[in-house]
């Protein structure tokens, strides 16, 4: 990191501990790569947090709707291109075996960082993103109709990115094709499906000896809760399990039970990873048609009309730009 010029050694009064995490590797699943981490959390904890706001997953999976072609971009450790104020740099301060050393690029972990990171990503776009292009943090997408029209796009990124001094990696970049990996979705033409790889691992999930675990494979699937029909209660005995004094307990009791939890509304009573197998494809919403509002009450009771609509929704033939639900108040 010397050699990189992305730190340098420091005499500062501050001091970060450090981690080595295991990541595996994504082109080579058998391999393990280890990241260096700076741990923050103290240094977090006297920052004043920034609001910049991060764009909604669910904003961005809109803006694909009728779109051929798509390139993603990749920026080169997009966060070390963002050097650090000189006044700053003795906070980011870190411990190690050979001395105290300090950042002269911003860090990944600091509680600024993804906004500091999308704030600069919003002023080089401008005007494209949201109509030629979404961002999230490093990873932009590009979308569009018309091939030739493509290329042009692409062509005033590069020139916005050379003028702003940003690389790109090559080697996680793709170009022109009509599919493409986008936060755990493949998206093309069609709609967007779930991710097989991210799919792979929630379908591997061991069993949950604990309460955390539990709650860590209840965020991961509902990451994809809108490809999974009844996903609510599908999940319920599993919701059930985190609630405050509820007492859980690891072993024979929740496997025989399906720990994954059964759906209590489908006759071939299929586990939750059972759904994750679907390669469900969702369909872009049609953007100049109405919108339809579901109330959860009128869902739970499998409403015919609702559940027509809901099918051809998922199948792109529905009339329905967005399904917005609703609670009862009763």
């Amino acid at each position: 990191m010397m050699k990189m010029k992305l730190v340098q050694e420091s005499t500062s009064e501050w001091a970060s501990p450090i981690l080595i995490v295991l990541k595996e590797d994504q082109n080579e699943p058998t391999k393990v790569k280890r990241r260096f981490v700076t741990d923050f959390r103290q240094l977090n904890s006297f920052t004043i947090r920034d609001p910049y706001p991060m764009p909604l997953i669910s904003d961005i999976m809109l803006c694909f709707a009728s779109a051929k072609y798509f390139t993603a971009l990749d920026l080169n450790s997009g966060f070390w291109q963002i050097p650090i104020r000189e006044r700053d740099r003795l906070k980011t301060a870190f411990v190690t075996l050979d001395g105290l050393f300090e950042y002269l690029v911003m860090p990944m972990g600091l509680t600024n960082s993804p906004a500091t990171f999308s704030r600069l990503m919003d002023k080089v776009i401008g005007d494209l993103k949201w109509k030629e292009l979404v961002v999230y943090l490093d990873n932009i997408v590009v979308m569009s109709q018309d091939f030739d029209k493509h290329l042009a796009i692409l062509s005033e990124i590069f020139a916005r990115f050379r003028k702003a001094n940003l690389t790109l990696r090559p080697s996680k970049c793709s170009f022109a094709r009509n599919s493409v990996e986008v936060l755990g979705f493949i998206v093309d033409e069609n709609g967007r499906r779930a991710n097989p790889k991210s799919v792979e691992k929630l379908r591997r999930f061991p069993v949950p000896d604990c309460l955390k675990k539990v709650r860590s494979f209840c965020g991961l699937a509902s990451f994809y809760r809108q490809l999974i029909p009844n996903f609510s209660l599908i999940m319920a005995p599993l919701y059930a399990l985190t609630q405050k004094n509820i007492e859980y307990k690891s072993g024979k009791t929740h496997s025989d039970a399906d720990f994954f939890s059964r759906n209590p509304i489908d006759s071939d009573n299929k586990t939750m990873q059972d759904y994750l197998e679907i390669d469900r494809l969702f369909a872009f919403p049609v953007l100049e048609l109405e919108n339809l509002v579901i109330s959860l009450k009128d869902e739970q009771a499998k409403d015919p009309v609702i559940t027509e609509i809901k099918e051809k929704l998922e199948k792109g033939l529905s009339d329905v730009k967005l399904v917005k639900y609703i609670v009862d108040a009763d």
